[in-house]
């Protein structure tokens, strides 16, 4: 409205999805080292305190949210460290290092992070070596060797030590840690293949084992694929059309029927809830589509519960924007070995 209360004309956006980074809040974060830096301050003795003070020490500068603010040390004879105590136990799956400008000649080199409960006991997660991008930082990601996904540690204390670097001054701009960003779920983005169509051939997702039966995907059903971040054995997809109803077949019985499945890599000797990331199907059978005719918007919703087996604490946690079905649904093709991963609803 303007100063005379004349209203402007009605503007619709297109709609935006939000999504967070899973990035730390440092309110009440401490660092200690092992290093000595010549922007160490001892304040001077007063009346009030005549005892030598405690000094204060710039490796607080590593997290004090300004990487302008370089801390830079030396440990002469072990092999340099910085101790990060978050305060309480939380999630991580990430450091951030971030160093510009002509400070990048003393980044960290060879490194490796460690993550500890109680500040004693101290398990390595990660080793290798800091290479800064163009934009002055480097981004370590808790991953599981060469497994294709992020892993989640519970911590307390961060400790990031430059191996074989004794002697050598280090620089720090900034530090930050991330936890998990979430769940999400989307459509196949473009140039991933097509995310709505008719299924080519029947894809088995699970085949015959041992008293049980292959499970597949039957020729012919309309498909929807697509993309989600989370846990594979807690959450569930469904699709809603514009007018918020359930996307399905119909039965004999006139109920709504459609069928998902969650997959996920296989995660090896690895407990499945340490993948977080796959692919999601949602399908209409053949025999479900005589009754019914297909909307021309879909979005898809991600829920996780707390029970996989009873669906007990069910929660919306992500949703995608709508996609629209094209005029004439293309053929696809699923393939892949992806029956370790899946969770049939």
């Amino acid at each position: 409205m303007d100063k005379f209360l004349n209203r402007s004309a009605a503007k619709t956006l297109d709609p935006v999805k939000l999504s967070g980074n899973g990035l730390q809040d440092k309110t009440g974060w401490t660092v200690s080292t092992n290093m000595v830096s010549q922007q160490d301050v001892v304040p001077p003795s007063t009346d009030d305190d005549p005892d030598a003070p405690e000094p204060q020490l710039a490796s607080a500068l590593a997290v004090d949210g300004k990487a302008d603010t370089v801390f830079a040390g030396v440990s002469a004879k072990e092999d340099p460290s910085l101790t990060i105590d978050m305060g309480k136990s939380t999630q991580v799956t990430s450091v951030r290092y971030t160093l510009e400008g002509a400070d990048a000649a003393a980044a960290l080199g060879a490194y490796r992070i460690e993550t500890s409960l109680d500040g004693e006991a101290y398990t390595a997660i990660k080793e290798g070596r800091l290479q800064l991008g163009d934009d002055g930082t480097a981004t370590l990601y808790f991953d599981n060797g060469d497994d294709p996904w992020i892993c989640t540690y519970d911590a307390r204390y961060l400790r990031i030590t430059g191996v074989g670097q004794a002697g050598k001054t280090l620089a720090v701009g900034e530090i930050d840690v991330s936890g998990p960003s979430g769940d999400n779920v989307d459509f196949l983005a473009a140039g991933e293949g097509e995310a709505i169509g008719i299924l080519k051939s029947d894809f088995v997702y699970q085949p015959a084992m041992e008293g049980q039966a292959a499970r597949s995907i039957p020729k012919g059903s309309v498909v929807f694929v697509g993309d989600y971040k989370g846990n594979p054995a807690y959450n569930v997809v469904m699709l809603y059309d514009a007018q918020g109803n359930v996307v399905g077949g119909v039965d004999e019985n006139g109920n709504v029927v459609a069928n998902q499945i969650i997959l996920a890599p296989n995660p090896g000797d690895a407990l499945l809830g340490e993948t977080s990331e796959g692919r999601w199907v949602y399908w209409i059978e053949p025999a479900m589509l005589k009754e019914i005719q297909l909307p021309t918007q879909v979005r898809a919703e991600l829920y996780r519960v707390d029970n996989a087996l009873t669906n007990e604490g069910q929660r919306l946690t992500s949703d995608s924007l709508f996609a629209s079905l094209p005029e004439t649904l293309p053929e696809i093709e699923l393939t892949g070995d992806v029956a370790s991963g899946a969770k049939n609803d």
